[in-house]
């Protein structure tokens, strides 16, 4: 669980980073879930605060992933979350 959580958090990170550098919160989304390497992300587990990302501006990006256990020895599964937030460059 605890290496699942870093990659949800740099995941967040690389999604913002993304949007900072793209501005096309499609494009953050899929550089998301592509950095959650043994991770299944999916787009709605995905949140990115603005759909453009003009100069100057902040956005978001906030990941909340439902991780399942592999043996259900402690509970069935537990949430992991991750948040970046990166200035736009426009």
């Amino acid at each position: 669980m605890y290496n699942a959580q870093l990659m949800v958090t740099g995941a967040a990170r690389e999604g913002a980073r993304s949007m900072a550098v793209t501005g096309d919160a499609a494009t953050a989304k899929l550089a998301t879930i592509d950095a959650a390497t043994g991770v299944a992300l999916t787009a709605s587990d995905i949140v990115v605060s603005a759909a453009t990302c003009a100069a100057g501006t902040n956005v978001t990006v906030t990941i909340t992933h439902d991780q399942h256990f592999l043996t259900g020895m402690f509970g069935a599964s537990v949430d992991l979350s991750g948040k970046a937030t990166r200035r736009c460059n426009g």
